[in-house]
């Protein structure tokens, strides 16, 4: 009898979603239609809209081991599953279903009038979770995932963790400052931030210059200045604020454009 799952998350409506024949990581795989990361599960590498694997050593992670580890906005995990390879202890942090995009409210009533539930809990399996549960599936990981928005950390998480890992999230809400109030509550005194997010290409003098995108159907909001990057760490609180590197990540296929990203190291 061929080995078949079905997920099931508290909270997350499942019922669309396809029952996983668990002995084939390809047709595994294959059941998922958005992949934002490249994952090499068990030797075949996944579709991603990013593969980050070149560009890893431009976080400049510390040594990870036995560290608790907080990745927010996961999403099909790479990083999340890169760091527990390398000895943390990781909980990844991502929504729980698709009205919880930091839409604008206009589109979101727009979207949700339009499709039908079932649609959504696809748009759920495919854009939030499938990827991420297939992954922790084949590689046996032993990750803990909290579904939350990022702004509600506080209220779901203790402030116990040494590391919180942010990559490229920012661009998608509103409030970064408020997000990044957020990730600053979940760390323990002494913890750091490694926060990357797409950046304008010239230096500006104005701490508070930034471009607003207005893509909202991806939703995307802010694009800072570095020294605005830089300015949003100092305003919450954190310290020993560093530019550690710059960087373009290419999209896949090369045909979707080019993100120029800027990571910094803070501690609380």
């Amino acid at each position: 009898m061929i080995p078949r799952m079905k997920f099931d998350l508290p909270g997350v409506d499942c019922s669309a979603w396809p029952m996983l024949d668990t002995s084939d990581v390809q047709s595994m795989i294959d059941e998922v239609r958005v992949w934002y990361h490249a994952i090499s599960l068990q030797g075949i590498d996944t579709p991603g809209v990013y593969d980050m694997r070149p560009y890893v050593e431009r976080y400049h992670m510390p040594d990870l081991e036995g560290l608790e580890v907080l990745d927010v906005g996961a999403s099909n995990g790479y990083f999340s599953f890169l760091f527990e390879s390398l000895g943390a202890k990781v909980t990844s942090v991502d929504l729980p279903s698709y009205p919880e995009h930091d839409y604008p409210k206009w589109v979101l009533e727009r979207e949700l009038s339009r499709r039908g539930k079932e649609e959504l809990s696809l748009i759920d399996w495919d854009e939030l979770h499938g990827g991420y549960l297939v992954a922790a599936h084949v590689l046996g990981s032993k990750n803990e995932r909290v579904l939350t928005r990022i702004y509600d950390m506080p209220d779901v998480l203790e402030p116990k963790f040494d590391i919180a890992f942010c990559s490229n999230v920012l661009v998608h809400l509103r409030d970064p400052v408020g997000a990044m109030e957020a990730i600053r509550a979940v760390l323990k005194p002494g913890g750091r931030t490694v926060i990357a997010t797409p950046v304008l290409r010239e230096e500006y003098g104005e701490a508070s210059a930034a471009n607003l995108i207005g893509f909202v159907d991806g939703p995307a909001w802010w694009v800072p200045a570095i020294s605005t990057f830089r300015r949003w760490h100092e305003v919450i609180g954190l310290k020993d604020v560093e530019i550690v590197d710059e960087f373009d990540t290419q999209r896949a296929g090369g045909d979707r454009g080019v993100d120029y990203t800027a990571v910094i190291h803070a501690t609380r």
